[in-house]
């Protein structure tokens, strides 16, 4: 079982990674092509604050791979709208 990390705007997370383990596997997921620039940087935010506050050894990335190096070992996961823009 990989845990996923999820949260809404910058309050949130002061609660939204509680129960999340330490220096583990985390996965985070996105769909972020052609979101506003705003839920952008706010992904950002909470990916920093989660390896900030979880350490994680490797995030799982579902989706679209991250326009930012966060600075631990990532592995991608295509999502659905990239599996069906290969065909």
């Amino acid at each position: 079982v990989i845990p996923s990390a999820g949260w809404g705007a910058v309050d949130s997370f002061c609660y939204c990674f509680d129960g999340l383990p330490q220096n583990s596997v985390i996965a985070v997921g996105h769909v972020i092509e052609g979101s506003e620039k705003a839920y952008c940087d706010l992904f950002r935010m909470g990916v920093e604050e989660l390896i900030r506050r979880k350490s994680p050894v490797k995030l799982v990335v579902y989706g679209a791979p991250l326009s930012f190096d966060p600075g631990v070992d990532i592995v991608y996961v295509k999502g659905e709208i990239q599996k069906l823009r290969e065909l």
